[in-house]
């Protein structure tokens, strides 16, 4: 299966992240619904579904979602079925029951559950507007650069004096020994969006994460997801939180350089042995030759 589905941050905050079940079978119903209207056969019946929509057997739903659980920890049919009906009653989904199976369609709110959240409309309208265009411009980007033999060849090369603002150009220089593949390009996508289309400050997280010899894109998305948490809307505002992380690193080494030579003039002055006077006691006691 290909393809990739979008779900908030703020998801986390929600009683269905903090339930690994409720976890579970959510993921299960997003991977399942459809993007796109079409049909299926449930036997010789043909069953027509709209976007958001899936059919849901307890059989065969149980089995996907018990699998690579421990036996004691796996649920029963009529447990999914039931955690299914509370879903329904959070207003995550409807269910249309017949005699054969069950079209589930998750509603509105279906991508987070929490409250006083924007509603789904504006949500979306984001989504298709702006995420989906940078990713679809990211995932050129990427297999323009499989077409064309670009050649990076260290995590440093350039980057001080680099200004690239696309960022997966950047993320090449950076991380040559990885890849850019399409989660990655989905990951930087979504960056993107979420500063609300300034590639420049995303771009800057990479370049700072190679500047610290990060191996990997992961130091650039905690960075970034600190500055979320700062507030940053622009690019002076993530340089600033740059700045202001370096200085209190500086801060610190230099304390903990300071504390290091205090132990040591310490240890110095405890080795310091005074000056007996038995060399010149035995020089005076030794008889003069005449």
């Amino acid at each position: 299966m290909e393809g990739f589905i979008q779900v908030q941050r703020k998801m986390q905050d929600s009683i269905v992240f903090q339930n690994p079940y409720y976890y579970k079978l959510w993921s299960y119903l997003m991977f399942k619904a459809r993007f796109k209207p079409g049909k299926i056969f449930i036997g010789n019946q043909e069953v027509q579904l709209d976007i958001n929509q899936l059919v849901w057997g307890r059989k065969e739903a149980t089995a996907e979602l018990n699998q690579g659980i421990s036996a004691k920890e796996k649920k029963s049919e009529s447990t999914w079925e039931n955690y299914l009906k509370k879903f329904e009653k959070m207003g995550i989904l409807n269910r249309k029951v017949n005699s054969k199976f069950t079209v589930v369609t998750l509603t509105d709110d279906w991508l987070s559950q929490s409250e006083n959240e924007e509603s789904s409309q504006e949500f979306s309208h984001q989504v298709n507007s702006t995420l989906t265009s940078t990713y679809q411009q990211v995932n050129n980007n990427l297999t323009q650069k499989k077409k064309v033999n670009n050649v990076f060849t260290s995590p440093t090369t350039n980057l001080i004096n680099l200004n690239t603002t696309n960022a997966c150009e950047m993320y090449e220089i950076a991380f040559p020994e990885k890849p850019l593949n399409h989660f990655i390009a989905q990951s930087i996508a979504e960056w993107i969006n979420d500063f609300g289309g300034q590639e420049e400050i995303v771009c800057l997280a990479i370049k700072n994460a190679a500047e610290y010899s990060a191996d990997n894109f992961k130091y650039a998305e905690n960075t970034m997801k600190r500055w979320e948490k700062e507030g940053v809307k622009t690019l002076a505002d993530a340089q600033a939180q740059i700045d202001k992380f370096n200085h209190a690193k500086d801060a610190r080494m230099n304390q903990e350089v300071e504390r290091q030579q205090q132990k040591e003039r310490v240890v110095d002055s405890k080795l310091q042995v005074p000056m007996h006077n038995w060399v010149t006691r035995n020089q005076e006691e030794q008889p003069h030759e005449n």
